[in-house]
């Protein structure tokens, strides 16, 4: 059987913060949904987001949920960001092989 990586943690950068996301990886069954259906970027990071952090943020010192963040205006860049990651996560490292 293939064990994939089910969790990951990354780092978002702009010049005014550093934000740490955590987050789940969807396994097969779930990306067939999400690709499927073709969520929005919004529903893909309140799905699958664990935690968002940044020592940088008033108030995301101990970190905010992912509902909250898609509240806050100009954040879209961000949540477009991590949603493209989790979408790029669930598909698998395989590639043809030539």
């Amino acid at each position: 059987m293939i064990s994939l990586k089910r969790e990951d943690v990354k780092q978002y950068s702009s010049p005014e913060a550093l934000v740490e996301v955590s987050y789940r990886i969807p396994d097969a069954a779930e990306a067939e949904v999400v690709l499927g259906e073709m969520w929005k970027d919004t529903k893909i990071v309140e799905t699958y987001v664990k935690e968002i952090k940044s020592a940088d943020i008033d108030g995301w010192q101990d970190g905010i949920k992912a509902a909250e963040l898609k509240k806050i205006p100009g954040a879209y860049s961000l949540i477009h960001l991590i949603a493209v990651d989790i979408v790029n996560d669930m598909r698998g490292e395989f590639s043809r092989k030539k």
